[in-house]
């Protein structure tokens, strides 16, 4: 099994994918709050992905760049797995990058 990532990197990801304010993606983003939505919410970008990768032709490039993306919101499926549904987390409006 791969490591866990971290909170930070959890609210980098979830930043670059959420939304809007009233997606679970913004809750973890905005507060480290992970409900049931969240998984759902990010098997849907995943999907969405996956399936532009199966319809781009437009090069290795491109390609590259959506399965980079995909193992990206994977690890932030996994933090969310580990982590299970939990309220707002002290300091996490601290975690800058």
């Amino acid at each position: 099994m791969s490591e866990i990532i971290s909170d930070l990197e959890a609210r980098e990801i979830s930043a670059d994918w959420h939304t809007g304010q009233w997606s679970a993606v913004y809750a973890l983003t905005s507060s480290g709050a992970i409900t049931g939505e969240i998984e759902l919410e990010v098997q849907a970008e995943v999907k969405e992905l996956t399936t532009e990768s199966e319809r781009t032709k437009t090069g290795r490039i491109r390609s590259a760049e959506i399965r980079h993306e995909v193992e990206r919101l994977q690890s932030l499926l996994a933090y969310v797995s580990h982590h299970g549904e939990r309220g707002p987390q002290d300091g996490w409006s601290g975690l800058t990058w």
